[in-house]
């Protein structure tokens, strides 16, 4: 493939690439130019490739790539070290006669060696690197990897003061809530100090100082500078960045950038490179994390404003956020890191899973909060104790101020029947709400909740971009169902339901429908009636939408031997942690056979 005055130059390292080609004797088109020779970033597919095959190592400073193909040419360096080397292999290798000619599917990826790297009198692979404070020691051990990459050789690392060093100093040490973009290094004949703010500054200022090496950064004896590195903040708003499981939307009016969640279970999503990534809250927000693939999430943080989280190695790392509270929101206002790191969208799992139910599902215990996790799929919860598939059925006003058969002036029941002729919110209105009214509301949130829920303020606009291929539905629990009338009201409901699930999430939406719960033990043969009534709609759901349907008819207590808590701390409704244990088990094995 010949370039030969056809071509034109684009790229961040665009200016650099035609002042080498003029020094070669090549001169570029036009912009009306057939070909391009991409240098450097940018965001033509050919110059992604590029980038991802000279990055394709963790903190792979002097990796570049030239790729054609068959029309165009890329080259990327990692840094801009490696990028004058890209170029000048490139100029070298193909460059002749006024012209350059490659083979027309290049793919060369190289790593070229470094001039040696000092540090006083020192070269830098023969230091230890010293953790100052104990905290501090995963920074040490990441920056041995990186200038590993550099030299070839891994430094050793020291908790405790050598001879020859690079000393990593955090002013405060624990400290991880900083946005602090400052440092200071300072260098003698036989050490290196690197002090910075807290130890997520530390961190970053760690990424900036390896990058600067690979750029041929030196520290003479004597050298002392401050130093900053930018940090790059992304809004939680950018969803084509950020994943988001569960409800979300972007409803905080005095912070417009920030996504908040809603209902049970919801959580947010972002890939980096490097160790440490800070995340952004607008308010008080109470939530646990899950670093890469940790069996289980971290306790509880509760956060207002930056908080910095901690990864073992240089990466790709993914960083959940979750929430499995939905008497409480997340705020979550966005990420920020080095210039120099990676952000990027985690990638989708085989399924998205949304289970929604009543209080059976609500529990933190559920099946609900955990098959997702079991199986390797996203998911998100839509649950409430005591809610019905059908409005004006279920038990959601026993909990909001109905009692004894009185509703509580001002209560929350008090204000929806009063607004909205509604004694109690069904599933059939409420999945498509941002959450649900409840008496534990105050302020402005109670007065929108009691005064607009049935109007479009609270319609869940559905804007992460991001939809469950699977709704998995456990309810009717609470539809107090055994009259013919009843009957027939349910499948219509149902039906009804599922029609608006199909029309927001696509038409290719798998709904799964799981039989409820039965037992002998339950007065007047309630639970047969139950039983049989949802069997009755599940077959109308399932000859309306053959393509989508799958029913799991199965008396769970009896054919899957599920643990149910009797009288008096339950009447036979809910299992125990066993009974969920089972139940996860279970479910989880029959998704993978109906979805795998």
């Amino acid at each position: 493939m010949t370039y030969q005055a056809d071509f034109k130059v684009a790229g961040a390292a665009a200016e650099k690439l035609t002042k080498a080609l003029a020094d070669a004797g090549i001169t570029p088109g036009g912009d009306d130019a057939t070909k391009v020779i991409y240098a450097g970033e940018d965001a033509a597919a050919l110059a992604a490739s590029a980038k991802a095959s000279a990055t394709a190592r963790a903190a792979s400073y002097n990796d570049y790539a030239i790729l054609c193909d068959g029309t165009n040419l890329a080259l990327y360096g990692a840094s801009d070290y490696a990028t004058e080397q890209a170029i000048a292999y490139l100029l070298a290798t193909y460059a002749k006669e006024g012209a350059i000619t490659v083979p027309k599917d290049l793919t060369y990826t190289a790593q070229p060696a470094l001039a040696a790297i000092t540090v006083g009198d020192n070269a830098i692979e023969e230091l230890t690197i010293v953790a100052e404070n104990a905290s501090c020691l995963g920074i040490a051990n990441d920056l041995a990897k990186r200038l590993a990459i550099l030299t070839g050789k891994e430094p050793a690392v020291s908790t405790s003061r050598a001879r020859r060093a690079i000393t990593l100093t955090a002013n405060n040490g624990t400290n991880e809530d900083d946005f602090s973009t400052s440092y200071t290094v300072s260098a003698t004949a036989s050490e290196l100090i690197i002090t910075a703010p807290t130890r997520a500054s530390l961190s970053y200022a760690v990424q900036d100082f390896a990058a600067s090496l690979a750029d041929g950064a030196a520290f003479a004896a004597g050298h002392q500078a401050d130093k900053s590195y930018e940090l790059v903040h992304v809004d939680a708003t950018d969803t084509a960045l950020f994943k988001y499981c569960g409800t979300w939307q972007a409803t905080d009016e005095e912070h417009p950038n920030t996504m908040v969640s809603y209902w049970n279970a919801a959580f947010v999503e972002i890939d980096f490179t490097g160790n440490a990534i800070t995340v952004d809250f607008s308010r008080p927000t109470t939530f646990k994390i899950k670093m890469d693939d940790a069996a289980t999430y971290s306790a509880n943080y509760t956060a207002n404003g930056a908080i910095t989280f901690f990864a073992e190695g240089d990466g790709p790392h993914t960083l959940r956020i979750y929430s499995n509270d939905r008497n409480s929101h997340m705020y979550f206002a966005g990420a920020a890191a080095p210039a120099a790191t990676t952000l990027s969208r985690t990638a989708n799992k085989q399924h998205y899973i949304q289970f929604v139910g009543d209080s059976i599902s609500d529990s933190t215990n559920s099946f609900s909060h955990r098959v997702g996790d079991v199986l390797g799929w996203d998911f998100s919860v839509t649950a409430l104790s005591g809610i019905a598939l059908e409005t004006d059925k279920g038990y959601w006003k026993y909990n909001n101020g109905f009692k004894n058969g009185v509703t509580t002036p001002g209560s929350m029941a008090d204000l929806i029947k009063k607004n909205f002729g509604i004694d109690t919110i069904g599933m059939e209105d409420a999945f498509f709400k941002l959450g649900i009214a409840q008496e534990y509301m105050t302020g402005a949130e109670r007065e929108l909740y009691a005064n607009y829920y049935y109007g479009p303020q609270l319609d869940n606009q559905f804007t992460t971009g991001y939809n469950p291929d699977i709704v998995f539905i456990f309810l009717g629990t609470n539809d107090e169902l055994g009259s013919v009338s009843d009957t027939q009201r349910f499948t219509s409901t149902y039906l009804s339901f599922v029609e608006n699930i199909l029309a927001t999430y696509g038409a290719e939406t798998q709904i799964c429908v799981l039989q409820a719960l039965t037992h002998s033990s339950l007065p007047n043969n309630e639970g047969h009636a139950r039983y049989t009534v949802i069997r009755n709609a599940a077959n109308a759901l399932i000859e309306a939408y053959p393509e989508n349907v799958t029913f799991i008819d199965r008396d769970i207590i009896t054919t899957w031997n599920a643990e149910i808590t009797p009288p008096p701390a339950d009447n036979y409704t809910h299992p125990t942690l066993n009974g969920y244990n089972t139940l996860t088990e279970k479910i989880a094995e029959l998704m993978q056979e109906y979805y795998g």
